[in-house]
Protein backbone atom coordinates (compact mmCIF):
# COMPACT_ATOMS: atom_id res chain seq x y z
CA UNK A 1 0.00 0.00 0.00
CA UNK A 2 1.48 3.33 -1.09
CA UNK A 3 1.95 5.85 1.68
CA UNK A 4 0.23 9.21 1.22
CA UNK A 5 2.71 12.07 1.74
CA UNK A 6 0.09 14.76 1.81
CA UNK A 7 0.34 18.16 3.36
CA UNK A 8 -0.13 17.81 7.18
CA UNK A 9 -3.58 18.89 8.39
CA UNK A 10 -2.17 21.04 11.21
CA UNK A 11 -0.37 23.25 8.72
CA UNK A 12 -2.16 25.85 6.60
CA UNK A 13 -3.19 24.53 3.20
CA UNK A 14 -1.48 25.83 0.03
CA UNK A 15 -2.94 29.18 -0.96
CA UNK A 16 -5.49 29.48 -3.75
CA UNK A 17 -4.26 31.07 -6.95
CA UNK A 18 -7.40 32.56 -8.49
CA UNK A 19 -9.32 35.56 -7.24
CA UNK A 20 -12.18 37.43 -8.81
CA UNK A 21 -12.21 40.38 -6.47
CA UNK A 22 -9.97 42.34 -4.15
CA UNK A 23 -9.07 40.16 -1.17
CA UNK A 24 -6.40 39.92 1.45
CA UNK A 25 -5.55 36.33 0.56
CA UNK A 26 -2.12 35.33 -0.77
CA UNK A 27 -1.62 34.26 -4.37
CA UNK A 28 0.57 31.48 -5.70
CA UNK A 29 3.65 33.30 -4.45
CA UNK A 30 2.17 33.81 -1.02
CA UNK A 31 1.70 37.58 -1.13
CA UNK A 32 -1.39 39.69 -1.27
CA UNK A 33 -2.56 40.12 -4.82
CA UNK A 34 -4.69 43.03 -5.95
CA UNK A 35 -6.58 43.20 -9.20
CA UNK A 36 -5.62 46.35 -11.08
CA UNK A 37 -8.96 47.60 -12.34
CA UNK A 38 -11.21 50.49 -11.55
CA UNK A 39 -14.13 48.19 -10.72
CA UNK A 40 -12.20 46.66 -7.82
CA UNK A 41 -11.23 50.08 -6.48
CA UNK A 42 -14.81 51.31 -6.72
CA UNK A 43 -16.01 48.24 -4.82
CA UNK A 44 -13.63 49.13 -1.99
CA UNK A 45 -14.88 52.71 -1.93
CA UNK A 46 -18.48 51.49 -1.75
CA UNK A 47 -17.61 49.06 1.03
CA UNK A 48 -16.21 51.95 3.05
CA UNK A 49 -19.57 53.67 2.88
CA UNK A 50 -21.51 50.53 3.82
CA UNK A 51 -19.71 50.31 7.16
CA UNK A 52 -21.88 52.80 9.04
CA UNK A 53 -23.72 53.04 12.30
CA UNK A 54 -27.44 52.10 12.69
CA UNK A 55 -30.00 54.05 10.68
CA UNK A 56 -30.12 57.66 11.84
CA UNK A 57 -33.89 57.56 12.36
CA UNK A 58 -33.52 54.70 14.84
CA UNK A 59 -31.92 54.83 18.25
CA UNK A 60 -28.62 52.96 18.56
CA UNK A 61 -28.98 49.53 20.17
CA UNK A 62 -27.09 50.72 23.24
CA UNK A 63 -29.80 53.33 23.93
CA UNK A 64 -32.95 52.01 25.65
CA UNK A 65 -36.15 53.94 24.94
CA UNK A 66 -38.04 54.55 28.16
CA UNK A 67 -41.26 56.43 28.52
CA UNK A 68 -40.59 60.00 29.54
CA UNK A 69 -36.82 59.75 29.06
CA UNK A 70 -35.33 61.55 26.09
CA UNK A 71 -33.27 59.52 23.63
CA UNK A 72 -29.82 60.72 22.49
CA UNK A 73 -30.63 63.93 20.64
CA UNK A 74 -28.02 63.29 17.95
CA UNK A 75 -29.72 60.07 16.84
CA UNK A 76 -32.65 61.87 15.27
CA UNK A 77 -30.50 64.23 13.18
CA UNK A 78 -30.63 63.34 9.48
CA UNK A 79 -27.52 63.29 7.30
CA UNK A 80 -27.00 63.05 3.53
CA UNK A 81 -26.89 59.56 2.10
CA UNK A 82 -23.49 57.91 2.27
CA UNK A 83 -22.26 59.93 5.25
CA UNK A 84 -20.82 57.77 8.06
CA UNK A 85 -22.17 58.64 11.50
CA UNK A 86 -20.83 57.51 14.88
CA UNK A 87 -23.06 56.17 17.67
CA UNK A 88 -23.07 59.64 19.23
CA UNK A 89 -24.31 61.19 15.99
CA UNK A 90 -21.06 62.82 14.89
CA UNK A 91 -20.03 62.70 11.25
CA UNK A 92 -17.04 60.39 10.84
CA UNK A 93 -14.26 61.87 8.72
CA UNK A 94 -11.53 59.67 7.33
CA UNK A 95 -7.99 60.83 6.45
CA UNK A 96 -7.42 61.55 2.80
CA UNK A 97 -4.76 58.88 2.36
CA UNK A 98 -3.57 56.80 5.29
CA UNK A 99 -7.04 55.74 6.39
CA UNK A 100 -8.13 55.15 2.83
CA UNK A 101 -8.14 51.49 1.78
CA UNK A 102 -8.20 52.57 -1.85
CA UNK A 103 -4.86 54.32 -1.31
CA UNK A 104 -3.38 51.24 0.35
CA UNK A 105 -4.48 49.10 -2.59
CA UNK A 106 -2.88 51.53 -5.04
CA UNK A 107 0.27 51.37 -2.92
CA UNK A 108 0.30 47.57 -3.23
CA UNK A 109 -0.19 47.81 -6.98
CA UNK A 110 2.78 50.17 -7.37
CA UNK A 111 5.27 48.32 -5.17
CA UNK A 112 4.35 44.60 -5.27
CA UNK A 113 4.23 42.27 -8.23
CA UNK A 114 3.53 38.60 -7.59
CA UNK A 115 5.33 35.78 -9.36
CA UNK A 116 2.19 35.04 -11.36
CA UNK A 117 1.68 38.64 -12.50
CA UNK A 118 5.39 39.13 -13.05
CA UNK A 119 5.50 36.23 -15.51
CA UNK A 120 2.31 37.49 -17.20
CA UNK A 121 3.85 40.96 -17.59
CA UNK A 122 7.47 40.15 -18.43
CA UNK A 123 7.26 36.56 -19.72
CA UNK A 124 10.58 34.77 -20.04
CA UNK A 125 12.48 37.60 -18.34
CA UNK A 126 10.50 37.07 -15.13
CA UNK A 127 10.84 33.28 -15.35
CA UNK A 128 14.59 33.63 -15.78
CA UNK A 129 14.75 35.95 -12.77
CA UNK A 130 12.84 33.41 -10.66
CA UNK A 131 15.16 30.60 -11.77
CA UNK A 132 18.20 32.75 -11.01
CA UNK A 133 16.93 33.50 -7.49
CA UNK A 134 16.32 29.82 -6.71
CA UNK A 135 19.67 28.85 -8.24
CA UNK A 136 21.28 31.28 -5.80
CA UNK A 137 19.55 29.47 -2.93
CA UNK A 138 21.05 26.19 -4.12
CA UNK A 139 24.56 27.67 -4.52
CA UNK A 140 24.51 29.25 -1.06
CA UNK A 141 23.05 26.04 0.44
CA UNK A 142 20.29 28.01 2.11
CA UNK A 143 18.44 24.84 3.06
CA UNK A 144 18.86 21.11 3.24
CA UNK A 145 16.44 18.66 1.65
CA UNK A 146 13.90 16.67 3.65
CA UNK A 147 13.11 13.40 1.90
CA UNK A 148 9.71 11.75 2.25
CA UNK A 149 11.07 9.11 4.61
CA UNK A 150 12.44 11.84 6.90
CA UNK A 151 9.12 13.67 7.21
CA UNK A 152 8.47 11.99 10.55
CA UNK A 153 11.38 13.97 12.00
CA UNK A 154 9.84 17.31 10.99
CA UNK A 155 8.46 19.52 13.73
CA UNK A 156 5.33 20.62 11.87
CA UNK A 157 4.65 23.40 14.37
CA UNK A 158 7.83 25.14 13.20
CA UNK A 159 7.10 24.91 9.45
CA UNK A 160 6.70 28.31 7.83
CA UNK A 161 5.65 29.27 4.31
CA UNK A 162 7.56 31.33 1.75
CA UNK A 163 6.68 33.44 -1.25
CA UNK A 164 8.41 35.07 -4.19
CA UNK A 165 7.75 38.52 -5.59
CA UNK A 166 9.11 40.57 -8.44
CA UNK A 167 10.98 43.80 -7.84
CA UNK A 168 11.37 46.32 -10.63
CA UNK A 169 14.66 47.94 -9.65
CA UNK A 170 15.34 51.51 -10.71
CA UNK A 171 18.37 53.73 -10.33
CA UNK A 172 17.97 56.85 -8.17
CA UNK A 173 17.72 58.99 -11.32
CA UNK A 174 14.58 57.07 -12.36
CA UNK A 175 16.09 54.94 -15.13
CA UNK A 176 15.25 51.23 -15.17
CA UNK A 177 17.98 48.98 -13.76
CA UNK A 178 16.84 45.33 -13.74
CA UNK A 179 14.19 42.80 -12.75
CA UNK A 180 14.83 41.09 -9.45
CA UNK A 181 12.92 38.15 -7.99
CA UNK A 182 13.11 37.83 -4.22
CA UNK A 183 12.30 34.68 -2.23
CA UNK A 184 11.07 35.61 1.26
CA UNK A 185 10.37 33.35 4.21
CA UNK A 186 7.13 33.79 6.15
CA UNK A 187 8.77 34.94 9.36
CA UNK A 188 5.36 35.87 10.74
CA UNK A 189 4.91 32.13 11.36
CA UNK A 190 7.91 31.99 13.72
CA UNK A 191 7.51 32.09 17.49
CA UNK A 192 9.03 35.41 18.55
CA UNK A 193 9.26 34.35 22.19
CA UNK A 194 12.04 31.97 21.15
CA UNK A 195 14.31 34.92 20.30
CA UNK A 196 15.70 37.47 22.76
CA UNK A 197 16.71 40.34 20.46
CA UNK A 198 16.30 40.42 16.70
CA UNK A 199 16.80 44.15 16.12
CA UNK A 200 19.42 45.24 13.61
CA UNK A 201 20.74 48.81 13.22
CA UNK A 202 21.01 50.83 10.01
CA UNK A 203 23.24 53.83 9.42
CA UNK A 204 21.99 57.25 10.47
CA UNK A 205 21.38 59.67 7.61
CA UNK A 206 23.34 62.28 9.59
CA UNK A 207 26.36 59.97 9.53
CA UNK A 208 26.12 59.54 5.76
CA UNK A 209 26.06 63.30 5.19
CA UNK A 210 29.00 63.86 7.59
CA UNK A 211 31.09 61.30 5.69
CA UNK A 212 30.05 62.96 2.43
CA UNK A 213 31.25 66.32 3.80
CA UNK A 214 34.60 64.74 4.77
CA UNK A 215 34.90 63.28 1.27
CA UNK A 216 34.47 66.71 -0.34
CA UNK A 217 36.59 68.71 2.14
CA UNK A 218 39.53 66.29 2.38
CA UNK A 219 39.27 64.99 -1.22
CA UNK A 220 38.72 61.36 -0.24
CA UNK A 221 38.15 58.62 -2.79
CA UNK A 222 34.63 57.22 -2.40
CA UNK A 223 32.62 54.28 -3.75
CA UNK A 224 29.42 52.47 -2.88
CA UNK A 225 29.21 48.68 -2.83
CA UNK A 226 26.33 46.22 -2.84
CA UNK A 227 26.86 42.68 -1.51
CA UNK A 228 24.85 40.13 -3.49
CA UNK A 229 22.76 37.63 -1.50
CA UNK A 230 23.91 39.28 1.71
CA UNK A 231 21.71 37.49 4.26
CA UNK A 232 22.47 34.13 2.69
CA UNK A 233 26.04 34.33 3.99
CA UNK A 234 24.88 34.16 7.62
CA UNK A 235 24.05 30.86 9.31
CA UNK A 236 20.89 30.37 11.36
CA UNK A 237 21.34 29.48 15.01
CA UNK A 238 17.96 27.73 15.09
CA UNK A 239 18.50 24.27 13.58
CA UNK A 240 14.84 23.27 13.74
CA UNK A 241 13.23 25.79 11.39
CA UNK A 242 11.44 24.17 8.46
CA UNK A 243 9.92 25.84 5.40
CA UNK A 244 7.33 24.78 2.83
CA UNK A 245 8.04 25.63 -0.82
CA UNK A 246 4.89 25.77 -2.97
CA UNK A 247 4.44 23.56 -6.08
CA UNK A 248 5.26 26.35 -8.58
CA UNK A 249 8.66 27.05 -7.04
CA UNK A 250 9.25 23.36 -6.29
CA UNK A 251 8.88 22.58 -10.01
CA UNK A 252 11.65 25.08 -10.82
CA UNK A 253 13.90 23.52 -8.17
CA UNK A 254 13.39 20.06 -9.67
CA UNK A 255 14.62 21.43 -13.03
CA UNK A 256 17.70 22.89 -11.31
CA UNK A 257 18.41 19.75 -9.28
CA UNK A 258 16.64 16.46 -10.05
CA UNK A 259 17.30 15.15 -6.54
CA UNK A 260 14.43 17.35 -5.30
CA UNK A 261 12.02 15.05 -7.15
CA UNK A 262 12.38 12.44 -4.39
CA UNK A 263 11.32 15.03 -1.81
CA UNK A 264 8.06 16.17 -3.43
CA UNK A 265 4.85 15.78 -1.43
CA UNK A 266 1.61 14.60 -3.05
CA UNK A 267 0.53 18.20 -3.75
CA UNK A 268 3.85 18.97 -5.47
CA UNK A 269 5.28 21.08 -2.63
CA UNK A 270 8.53 20.62 -0.70
CA UNK A 271 9.56 20.77 2.95
CA UNK A 272 13.15 21.92 3.62
CA UNK A 273 15.23 22.65 6.71
CA UNK A 274 16.56 26.22 6.69
CA UNK A 275 20.31 26.52 7.25
CA UNK A 276 21.00 30.14 6.27
CA UNK A 277 19.42 33.50 7.15
CA UNK A 278 16.82 33.71 4.38
CA UNK A 279 15.10 37.05 3.88
CA UNK A 280 11.94 37.20 5.98
CA UNK A 281 13.14 35.16 8.95
CA UNK A 282 12.89 37.34 12.03
CA UNK A 283 16.52 36.86 13.07
CA UNK A 284 18.09 37.22 9.59
CA UNK A 285 18.82 40.96 9.69
CA UNK A 286 20.66 40.75 13.01
CA UNK A 287 22.68 37.68 12.00
CA UNK A 288 23.78 39.41 8.79
CA UNK A 289 24.74 42.62 10.63
CA UNK A 290 26.83 40.66 13.14
CA UNK A 291 28.64 38.82 10.33
CA UNK A 292 29.38 41.99 8.32
CA UNK A 293 30.50 43.89 11.44
CA UNK A 294 32.83 41.01 12.38
CA UNK A 295 34.30 40.99 8.84
CA UNK A 296 35.01 44.75 8.91
CA UNK A 297 36.61 44.54 12.36
CA UNK A 298 38.77 41.62 11.19
CA UNK A 299 40.13 44.02 8.58
CA UNK A 300 41.18 46.38 11.37
CA UNK A 301 38.29 48.81 11.56
CA UNK A 302 36.55 49.78 14.78
CA UNK A 303 32.86 50.38 15.39
CA UNK A 304 31.76 53.91 16.23
CA UNK A 305 30.20 54.43 19.66
CA UNK A 306 28.02 57.12 18.08
CA UNK A 307 26.62 55.01 15.21
CA UNK A 308 26.92 51.16 15.23
CA UNK A 309 26.82 51.22 11.42
CA UNK A 310 29.90 53.42 11.07
CA UNK A 311 33.29 51.67 10.98
CA UNK A 312 36.58 53.53 10.68
CA UNK A 313 40.30 53.64 11.29
CA UNK A 314 42.00 57.02 11.65
CA UNK A 315 45.49 55.69 10.94
CA UNK A 316 44.32 54.11 7.66
CA UNK A 317 42.13 57.19 7.00
CA UNK A 318 39.11 55.13 5.99
CA UNK A 319 35.38 55.27 6.82
CA UNK A 320 32.67 52.71 6.05
CA UNK A 321 28.92 53.06 6.59
CA UNK A 322 26.56 50.11 6.21
CA UNK A 323 22.84 49.94 5.50
CA UNK A 324 21.98 46.23 5.39
CA UNK A 325 23.95 45.13 2.29
CA UNK A 326 24.79 48.61 0.94
CA UNK A 327 28.17 50.07 1.88
CA UNK A 328 29.62 53.57 1.49
CA UNK A 329 33.43 53.40 1.57
CA UNK A 330 35.59 56.54 1.71
CA UNK A 331 39.36 56.71 2.18
CA UNK A 332 42.24 59.08 1.61
CA UNK A 333 43.79 56.72 -0.95
CA UNK A 334 42.12 54.71 -3.69
CA UNK A 335 44.45 51.79 -2.91
CA UNK A 336 42.99 51.50 0.60
CA UNK A 337 39.45 51.30 -0.80
CA UNK A 338 40.49 48.64 -3.34
CA UNK A 339 42.20 46.61 -0.62
CA UNK A 340 39.08 46.60 1.57
CA UNK A 341 36.91 45.60 -1.41
CA UNK A 342 39.26 42.69 -2.07
CA UNK A 343 38.91 41.60 1.58
CA UNK A 344 35.11 41.70 1.28
CA UNK A 345 35.10 39.78 -2.03
CA UNK A 346 37.06 36.93 -0.45
CA UNK A 347 34.39 36.63 2.24
CA UNK A 348 31.21 37.39 0.28
CA UNK A 349 32.10 36.52 -3.33
CA UNK A 350 29.94 38.85 -5.45
CA UNK A 351 30.09 42.62 -4.86
CA UNK A 352 28.83 45.36 -7.20
CA UNK A 353 30.81 48.60 -6.98
CA UNK A 354 29.60 52.04 -8.04
CA UNK A 355 32.08 54.91 -8.45
CA UNK A 356 32.58 58.12 -10.42
CA UNK A 357 31.35 61.72 -10.26
CA UNK A 358 27.80 60.48 -9.52
CA UNK A 359 27.35 57.66 -7.02
CA UNK A 360 24.12 56.07 -5.76
CA UNK A 361 23.39 55.21 -2.13
CA UNK A 362 20.11 54.55 -0.27
CA UNK A 363 17.97 55.78 -3.15
CA UNK A 364 19.95 59.01 -3.40
CA UNK A 365 22.31 60.24 -6.10
CA UNK A 366 25.38 62.12 -4.91
CA UNK A 367 26.70 64.49 -7.57
CA UNK A 368 30.33 65.16 -6.60
CA UNK A 369 31.94 68.37 -7.86
CA UNK A 370 35.63 67.97 -7.01
CA UNK A 371 36.53 71.42 -8.37
CA UNK A 372 34.07 73.35 -6.19
CA UNK A 373 34.37 70.77 -3.38
CA UNK A 374 30.64 70.45 -3.04
CA UNK A 375 27.99 67.78 -3.54
CA UNK A 376 24.38 67.84 -4.66
CA UNK A 377 21.91 65.20 -3.51
CA UNK A 378 18.93 64.22 -5.69
CA UNK A 379 16.15 61.61 -5.34
CA UNK A 380 14.29 61.89 -8.65
CA UNK A 381 12.79 58.38 -8.68
CA UNK A 382 11.55 58.63 -5.10
CA UNK A 383 9.91 61.99 -5.74
CA UNK A 384 8.20 60.66 -8.89
CA UNK A 385 6.85 57.63 -6.97
CA UNK A 386 5.42 59.79 -4.18
CA UNK A 387 3.73 62.12 -6.68
CA UNK A 388 2.26 59.13 -8.54
CA UNK A 389 0.93 57.46 -5.40
CA UNK A 390 -0.58 60.65 -4.01
CA UNK A 391 -1.91 61.66 -7.45
CA UNK A 392 -0.35 65.10 -7.28
CA UNK A 393 -0.63 67.21 -10.43
CA UNK A 394 0.67 70.72 -11.05
CA UNK A 395 3.04 72.59 -8.76
CA UNK A 396 3.07 75.28 -6.10
CA UNK A 397 5.59 77.58 -4.47
CA UNK A 398 5.96 77.94 -0.70
CA UNK A 399 6.68 81.20 1.10
CA UNK A 400 10.20 79.96 1.81
CA UNK A 401 10.84 79.42 -1.91
CA UNK A 402 9.52 82.88 -2.73
CA UNK A 403 11.76 84.45 -0.09
CA UNK A 404 14.88 82.60 -1.29
CA UNK A 405 14.24 83.53 -4.92
CA UNK A 406 13.53 87.14 -3.96
CA UNK A 407 16.79 87.41 -1.95
CA UNK A 408 18.63 85.83 -4.88
CA UNK A 409 17.46 88.57 -7.24
CA UNK A 410 14.85 86.64 -9.19
CA UNK A 411 11.58 88.28 -10.20
CA UNK A 412 8.50 86.44 -8.97
CA UNK A 413 5.34 86.39 -11.05
CA UNK A 414 2.04 85.53 -9.38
Amino acid sequence: MEQDYSFPPNLSEPPNTEYEEVTGAPNDGGEVEVEENSESLSNVEESQQVRSEPEVDEAPSSIVRQEGNPVNSHASVSHPAGVKVTSSGRVSKKPKYYGDETFLIRLAIVFHISLKKGIAKYGDRASEAATKELAQMVVYKVWSQITRKDLAKVNWASVINCFMFLKEKYKPDGTFDKLKMRLVAGGNGQERLDYDDVSSPTVLLTTVFIILAIVMMLEYFVVTADIAGAYLNARLKNKNLFMRIDPTLAAILVKLDSSYKDCLLSDGSLIVRLEKALYGCIESAKLWYELLAKTLMEYGLQKSSYDPCLFFDLSMEIYVTIYVDDLLIAAKSEERVRDLLKHLEIKFKTITVNEGSVISYLGMSFHLDRVKRQSKVTMDKYVEDVLQICEVNGNAMTSAHRFILYRSGFSIVG
